[in-house]
């Protein structure tokens, strides 16, 4: 009887593992990737009106140290 009893107790254990599996498997909230709304690109970031007005917002006379340099305009740097 003591033998059946665990027999049953690990096919319970073996089934009850399959069907978390078979669950987890099925389930697709756990492949669907989160992401942070601060994170997710947006549309000035990829217009290209935004970044050719870019030369004019840095006044080099001001700010001396914000002078562009050839790499920050190179357009296969940026590629």
């Amino acid at each position: 009887m003591k033998t059946r009893l665990n027999r049953l107790a690990f096919l319970l254990a073996i089934a009850a593992i399959a069907f978390t599996g078979i669950q987890a498997k099925s389930s697709s909230k756990l492949f669907v990737p989160e992401f942070e709304p601060e994170m997710e690109i947006e549309s000035w970031m990829t217009a290209d009106v935004y970044w050719s007005n870019c030369d004019d917002l840095i006044e080099q006379e001001a700010e001396p140290e914000l002078e562009l340099e050839t790499w920050m305009v190179d357009e296969g740097y940026w590629r």
